[in-house]
């Protein structure tokens, strides 16, 4: 639904079960793409899906959109405002991603490995001046947070994997999100706190 009240003129609603695409169908969703089950498993990598999905609208349907933007169901306290936002970046064909990103709870700059003996060493290689520095004075670090996926269709279709790497020359325009909208489910505790929250409405 928040995809339509953003205005995108095609929601496709991908899953292997038939309860989740009837109840897509309620809101007007497409659901004439049924999500193979090779590619359904816990295991398996979203650029995997989206490279599937495209690959037969492709086939189908002879035809293909410039663009493309996935919201995952894990990350379900994004807004409409959100997803406008992304479109509106897409629609200037001037980014090659859009990323929902928020600040990091904690700071990797104090990210902490464990050694072959068992023992705790500092991941990363920076002076103790930053690793021991306050909080407000460490400079802000963002993660990407699945909230939304969006991009050029062609870096899909062309990539067995996301093509952005650390020495990109892509465009990638950020969408920020606050830690509530970021909220991510990842195990059933995150489910039951994350229906709390939906309870409360202070999502929205």
């Amino acid at each position: 639904k928040q995809a339509f009240d953003a205005s995108f003129s095609r929601v496709i609603v991908l899953s292997d079960s038939e309860k989740i695409r009837e109840e897509a169908k309620k809101y007007g969703a497409d659901t004439s793409y049924q999500r193979p089950a090779n590619i359904s498993g816990d295991k398996t990598h979203m650029f995997e899906v989206y490279k599937w999905l495209l690959t037969e609208i492709q086939k189908r349907e002879s035809i293909l959109p410039d663009y493309f933007c996935t919201t995952l169901c894990t990350t379900p306290f994004r807004s409409a405002k959100h997803i406008s936002k992304a479109k509106q970046y897409l629609e200037t064909g001037d980014v090659d991603w859009v990323l929902s990103v928020n600040e990091f709870e904690h700071h990797p700059v104090r990210s902490m490995s464990e050694s072959s003996d068992g023992l705790l060493k500092p991941t990363y290689d920076y002076p103790n001046s930053l690793i021991w520095a306050n909080r407000q004075e460490l400079p802000k670090q963002y993660r990407f947070n699945g909230g939304i996926i969006a991009g050029k269709t062609k870096h899909v279709l062309e990539n067995d994997e996301y093509n952005i790497t650390y020495n990109t020359q892509l465009k990638i325009m950020p969408i920020f999100m606050n830690q509530e909208e970021s909220f991510d489910i990842d195990t059933p505790f995150d489910l039951e706190i994350a229906r709390k929250i939906y309870e409360t409405g202070k999502h929205e």
